[in-house]
Parts: structure tokens; sequence; C-alpha cells
């Protein structure tokens, strides 16, 4: 009995996973028509528990435009009520620089840690001394930061060196303007090259051609090499490189298209073994009686 009803209760379920299969592969379809059906559909069969229609935002305007009524950050899950949007022009920024954040006890620290480390270092009895020490190399700090290779960048038309130099002027530019020509050469001591690319070694054709293999002599052709002519090699002499041909009862023996010795059934007989006697029959051998085997 308990099977039974636990069968049941499995049809049931899977009638009802099917009526919902169908409910909403034709819910789809009419949304798509019209977006309306959707709170007919959700009412039926939704289990959001949230309110379903039009918003209300703070200022008391509704809204009805479906796409944002559809944003997950403005519903509420709270059933019976509206669903309130907030007010987002008034949020605070995602970095709030606070007055703490600027104090000289909150950046002391990384102040001091940028310092070198020989001013760091130095043993002062009090704070006075370190000030003097402070404000000694501060004196001695240049306003702008040396530029390696200053001169040469100076004489270069190369637009990287152009733009480090603007950017230790004062001028930061991230990119060169759109306006700036790609770097020529000028008269000088720092005359550009007519071409950027070394020198190659030139490959002539002799050189690629005893790079090359020997090409395969066939017969009756030239064998070539390099375009010159080494060897002609005949039919005859190839024919001298191929195995002789087996010979054959009755044909001839031939190599080379050449007859060498013709090969009779009588001499094929003879090389080949004596047949097996049996009892009571005759031992033949190159179809000739030898002897009649008796019991």
């Amino acid at each position: 009995m308990q099977d039974k009803v636990e069968r049941l209760e499995e049809q049931l379920r899977k009638s009802h996973r099917c009526e919902r299969a169908r409910d909403e592969t034709h819910a789809v379809g009419a949304i798509q028509t019209n977006y309306k059906y959707f709170f007919k559909y959700v009412k039926k069969r939704g289990t959001v528990n949230a309110a379903v229609g039009p918003l209300v935002n703070t200022d008391g305007e509704v809204i009805n435009n479906p796409l944002q009524i559809s944003i997950k950050e403005k519903t509420n899950k709270r059933r019976g009520k509206l669903c309130e949007l907030g007010n987002y022009n008034k949020r605070a920024p995602t970095r709030v620089v606070t007055q703490r954040m600027t104090s000289i006890s909150y950046r002391g620290p990384t102040l001091f840690n940028a310092l070198p480390r020989y001013v760091r270092d130095k043993e002062c009895s009090s704070v006075d001394q370190f000030k003097r020490v402070l404000d000694r190399f501060l004196t001695n700090v240049p306003d702008q930061p040396k530029i390696p290779h200053y001169s040469i960048r100076a004489l270069s038309n190369s637009i990287p060196d152009q733009l480090a130099l603007m950017r230790a002027d004062g001028n930061f530019l991230d990119s060169p303007p759109h306006d700036t020509l790609y770097p020529v050469p000028f008269t000088g001591e720092g005359l550009l090259q007519d071409t950027t690319n070394p020198p190659t070694k030139e490959v002539t054709t002799e050189a690629r051609n005893l790079m090359e293999k020997p090409r395969r002599t066939v017969a009756g052709r030239k064998c070539t090499h390099n375009n010159k002519t080494l060897v002609t090699v005949t039919t005859e002499a190839r024919n001298l490189m191929e195995k002789p041909r087996r010979t054959v009862a009755g044909r001839k023996c031939t190599h080379n298209n050449k007859t060498l010795v013709t090969v009779t059934t009588e001499a094929r007989n003879l090389m080949e073994k004596p047949r097996r006697t049996v009892v009571g029959r005759k031992c033949t051998h190159n179809k000739q009686t030898l002897v009649t085997p008796s019991v």
C-alpha cells in the first residue's frame, strides 16, 4: 500500500512539473508579445515574496518601465509593500578622503619610509637635529629628477626621447600628439642611416646550387648537378645495377635484356628434390620410374 502511495505522489509531482513547463513556455511567448502578461503569470505561478506591479520611487513617482522593474537591486522581497527605489544621486562616493587620511600622523610613516636610507639611518638625538638633517637634504634635492643621457636625448629626434624631455619640463604627456611627425634625419653628427636593417649577406646562385642535393640518376637521362652534366646514365648501365630476374623452367634466363641460358623443363626437374617414396607406388623422379617399392 505504501508503494502505491509513493508511486501516485511521484506521478502527481511529474504532472505538476510538466504543467509548469507548459505554462512557462506559453508565458514566455505571451510576455514577448506584451510585457503586461508578466504580472498575470507571476500572480498565478510566481514564488517571489514581493509586490508585483509598478514601482514607486522616493519622490512618489510611479515607474512602469519593465527594464527598471526587472533590476534586482531595486526590488523588495517583502510581501504587501511597494518596491521603492533609492536615490542614487545622494550616495557617498566609493572612496572618501577623510581628515584623518590627510593628517601627518596617518601619512607620517609612509613619508618617512620614502626618504633615502642614509637620511633615515642618521642617529639624531633630538627632533630638532633630525629636522636640520631633513632640511639639509631637501635643499640639495633638485626640483626636477635627473634624466640619464640628457644631452643625447636633447639632440635626438626620437619621439620617446622628446616625450621624456617634455615630461621633465612639466609637460606630462602620456602619448604623442596626433600631429607629431615621425623622426626624420637631420644634418650634423647624428645623421641617421639610410636604412635601419643590417646588411645581409647575398647568397649567389652558385652557392645556392652547392647547398642543393644532386638529382637522382634516371636510366637513359643525364645526371645533372648545379646545371652541369656529370655523367650520362644509359639504359645498359641502369640494367647492370638491377637484380637478375628469377629463372623459370621452360623460359629464358635473361639479364639486362640479354639471354644468358635457356632453362629447360628437364633441367628444372633435376634441380627439384625427389619425391617421397610411398609403399605400393612407383618412385618417380623427373617423370622417370626409378623403382617400384613392394610391400
